[in-house]
């Protein structure tokens, strides 16, 4: 596809909105560019690196904080390569489904960090298991070319009977919307509850299934997101006072 014809640049993804209707606009012209790209999904023989991003936020009595962490993790040797942060002011709001426009800013610059550079990402929310098919981890995917995976801890498209799966590692319920499978609910550990898995970009649902259940260790993430998460909450508060100091 012709960006400059068709007027996308990935930068958009990595600014704020003026408003919720450009938000949505956004979101909605994006998903018309994945569903249209044919660019090849990455093989799961060729991943070696995956990186999970996740986040917190922190406020004080004017601003509100993002937080963000990327671990590297090395697929064949199932151990973490490296992690890296990122901070900064968050100036858009809450408001679900729109997760992708307070987050991916933040985490992109965590993401820049890493070297090597991942082959794919997980990102803690919604791939295409979203109304707009647009979630937070496919925005981040397109803003940074780099193939993603979404998984998310609460469904945003109904999930018949999610809540009934056997808490047993492996266990999996089909997300479908409109006739079409877009995820899956996945248990990653036993007696955990399950996350929501859906392509992000440039990925295909059973290599994201696949590579999911092979990153998966002692959390209920894939482990690169589980340690991400881990570290934000061990260093959120030090991140914190570093970034209103300045």
């Amino acid at each position: 596809m012709d960006f400059m014809k068709e007027n996308y640049n990935r930068n958009e993804l990595l600014q704020y909105p003026n408003s919720l209707e450009q938000a949505i606009g956004i979101q909605k012209k994006w998903a018309k560019f994945v569903s249209k790209e044919n660019a090849p999904g990455i093989e799961l023989g060729d991943i070696n690196l995956v990186a999970g991003v996740d986040l917190v936020y922190l406020e004080d009595d004017i601003n509100e904080y993002g937080f963000a962490c990327a671990v590297l993790w090395d697929v064949k040797e199932q151990q973490e390569v490296s992690h890296e942060f990122s901070t900064g002011k968050v100036e858009f709001p809450y408001i679900s489904g729109l997760l992708a426009f307070r987050e991916i800013l933040i985490a992109s610059k965590a993401l820049e960090k890493l070297s090597p550079q991942p082959d794919v990402l997980f990102f803690d929310g919604h791939g295409r298991a979203h109304p707009h098919r647009f979630g937070a981890a496919t925005a981040i995917g397109v803003a940074m070319n780099i193939p993603s995976i979404g998984v998310a801890k609460k469904p945003l498209i109904n999930v018949h009977d999610w809540k009934k799966i056997e808490r047993k590692v492996g266990k999996t319920i089909p997300i479908i919307d409109e006739e079409e499978t877009i995820g899956y609910v996945i248990v990653l550990k036993d007696k955990s509850s399950p996350v929501f898995v859906s392509v992000g970009y440039r990925i295909k649902l059973d290599t994201a299934v696949k590579l999911t259940l092979t990153t998966a260790k002692t959390h209920k993430q894939p482990e690169s997101l589980g340690r991400a998460h881990d570290y934000l909450q061990t260093q959120k508060y030090d991140l914190f006072n570093e970034i209103i100091k300045k």
